[in-house]
């Protein structure tokens, strides 16, 4: 016994002083990586052929979604004048995003997929990630405080994007830091409808439109040792294996009322956050119809049953601004990672294709712990159901016509078996 103690103690001197040179066991339980291509059942799609659909032929290795992306190719049908993205990305194309398990089972279904990603992509990443990989989704030119320059897109030469799948759908982005398990990744469909023209792109022709080809999804993918396969198999076939992810639920609502409340009626076990988007435009081309409208909102409130994240009304646009950056974590907690809203953008919104701004949201965050504000999940939100229902009452400067589109992220927790999925949350 004081043999083992004596060399344990000498390899942690070893180790501590950087003087050993001793080979390290083995520690990996994978045998292999590679990148393999997930292919659409067609290679073309437009606004009229709109829906494309993907089943995965992952077999029974571990699919690492955040090494993982689709790759498309996009061309305007128009010669005339290029169209672009205005304030959003490629993921204007996209109008909804639905992931099926094989056994049938919903995994998630994201609605309002474009307007949303173009909150979460400035909200949830910081600027260098944006400089660094912006280009590749699509996104203006947004090193420059308010940009001027915008991706455009011509019938000329087809243009090809790229969106990480943990950006396609909040199922790829899981936890943060588990792989898909084998069990959920095989079989899994990948169901994605286009948006119309109108609503995704910016262009002064009234006639712009747009296909899609050759898109397929790479996903990067593990291959296990045999026993420790066998061990995941037999987790699986028994208690099941866990896997959460955060999930968006979509409402909205019109008024041409100057005071207005909106509601989610979806029951859920822990609702995390929400924000409100407001536009006063119709969806035409020559609109930016990713932008939000300049802040006008001169009171909110958010109530959930009896309670209220906020005592008091927010009234005032840089508060507002504090409340939308906290729900983000844009900075708030560290200074060194602030993401790429300034308050400028935040409360203006200008004409198309001319500032890269209107990224104004009415936000809260629903958390009922701040010990885990810096995790990569958050898990202690608050439950909904129809007795306890999350409200917004917004009061506007102004009664005009407007779509207000309320976003609530909660988590849902499926349990994966070797033939079915349970939805646990």
């Amino acid at each position: 016994m004081a043999e083992e103690k004596n060399s344990l103690a000498v390899v942690q001197q070893k180790l501590l002083n950087g003087v050993s040179y001793e080979s390290l066991p083995e520690t990996s339980i994978a045998v292999s990586r590679s990148f393999e291509k997930q292919f659409f059942q067609k290679s073309s799609y437009s606004p009229i052929q709109n829906e494309a659909i993907c089943d995965f032929n992952t077999g029974a290795k571990f699919l690492n979604p955040r090494r993982s992306y689709l790759v498309l190719k996009v061309r305007s049908t128009v010669a005339a004048q290029g169209a672009n993205f205005g304030q959003g990305s490629v993921c204007n194309l996209i109008k909804r995003v639905v992931i099926t398990s094989r056994s049938g089972v919903e995994l998630s279904r994201t609605e309002d997929y474009n307007l949303l990603m173009a909150k979460v992509l400035r909200y949830g990443c910081p600027q260098d990630w944006l400089d660094k990989f912006g280009q590749l989704i699509g996104l203006s030119d947004v090193a420059a405080e308010r940009a001027t320059t915008f991706q455009q897109i011509n019938d000329a030469a087809a243009t090809t994007f790229m969106i990480p799948l943990d950006k396609l759908s909040p199922f790829f982005a899981g936890d943060g830091k588990s792989l898909v398990p084998p069990p959920a990744s095989a079989g899994l469909r990948v169901q994605i409808s286009f948006a119309d023209q109108k609503q995704a792109l910016v262009s002064d022709s009234a006639v712009q439109s747009y296909t899609v080809d050759d898109i397929y999804i790479m996903t990067n993918l593990t291959t296990m040792v045999d026993s420790w396969q066998k061990l995941i198999n037999e987790e699986s076939a028994t208690q099941g294996l866990t896997y959460s992810y955060p999930e968006w639920h979509t409402t909205q609502s019109s008024t041409a009322q100057a005071s207005t409340n909106i509601e989610v009626r979806k029951a859920v076990a822990r609702a995390m956050s929400a924000f409100v988007i407001t536009k006063q435009l119709p969806d035409l081309t020559a609109n930016d119809n990713m932008k939000s409208e300049a802040y006008s909102v001169t009171s909110y409130q958010y109530r959930l049953g009896s309670l209220y994240p906020t005592q008091q009304p927010i009234n005032d646009s840089k508060e507002a601004y504090y409340q939308a950056q906290s729900m983000w974590n844009g900075g708030v907690l560290d200074c060194k990672r602030p993401n790429a809203v300034s308050f400028t953008r935040f409360n203006t919104s200008t004409a198309p294709a001319t500032l890269s701004d209107g990224d104004g949201i009415v936000a809260v965050s629903l958390e009922r712990s701040d010990t885990a504000l810096n995790g990569v999940l958050n898990i202690s939100g608050l439950p909904t159901n129809n007795s306890r229902v999350l409200g917004c009452d917004l009061t506007f400067s102004a009664g005009v016509a407007r779509t207000n589109y309320l976003f609530m992220a909660h988590l849902r927790v499926a349990k994966f078996f070797i033939d079915n999925c349970v939805i646990s949350e």
